[in-house]
């Protein structure tokens, strides 16, 4: 992503922790979903065809990746505590 682009201001950019209100809605959250049924994960891959290999999608013009989904692996790990837990799901 390009963060050149970005409409925030370096210092908006800037990571903030969590305030301890948003950590206790968050926990409240995680704990009252259902976050071990896994029938939409199940739902998802029924009929999965395929993926991309690599996850990138090659830029027309040859000046590398038009879009690269490896950008997204920061996703594999837990969600942390400013956000909230059913949108990481």
């Amino acid at each position: 992503m390009a963060v050149e682009n970005s409409p925030l201001s370096v210092a908006q950019r800037k990571y903030k922790p969590a305030t301890d209100v948003t950590r206790q809605k968050n926990a409240a959250m995680q704990s009252n979903l259902p976050f071990e049924n896994r029938e939409d994960f199940e739902n998802a891959q029924r009929g999965f065809i395929a993926t991309l290999e690599p996850l990138t999608i090659a830029h027309s013009r040859g000046t590398g990746a038009a879009f690269d989904l490896s950008t997204m692996d920061f996703l594999k790990a837990d969600a942390p505590d400013t956000v909230n837990p059913s949108l990481w799901r």
